[in-house]
């Protein structure tokens, strides 16, 4: 694993060129040690329920999808080697 550079992330986003970031990973909060981003400590990934009655959970990847069948919880887990949780408004943070 390794981080993408943020300035060429931009410059494919910018371009259309969605499908370059294919398989990548993005949670919405990591924790790592103090200058080192591979030494995660915890992932955290915000998860709003739809419609408002239904509990929300982690999702299934597409069968054309490089992580399918798993589970976006799951292969969280197996790329940062690190503790994985969902903070849902309501809810708060699950494991």
């Amino acid at each position: 694993m390794e981080p993408l550079n943020p300035n060429q992330v931009d410059a494919w986003l910018r371009e259309g060129l969605f499908h370059k970031l294919l398989g990548t990973l993005i949670p919405d909060v990591v924790v790592h040690a103090a200058g080192d981003l591979l030494n995660i400590q915890a992932v955290f990934d915000f998860k709003f329920p739809c419609p408002k009655d239904k509990e929300a959970s982690w999702h299934e990847y597409h069968p054309n999808h490089p992580f399918h069948p798993l589970n976006q919880q799951t292969v969280y887990e197996e790329a940062f080697k690190a503790e994985v949780m969902s903070v849902r408004p309501a809810f708060g943070v699950t494991r």
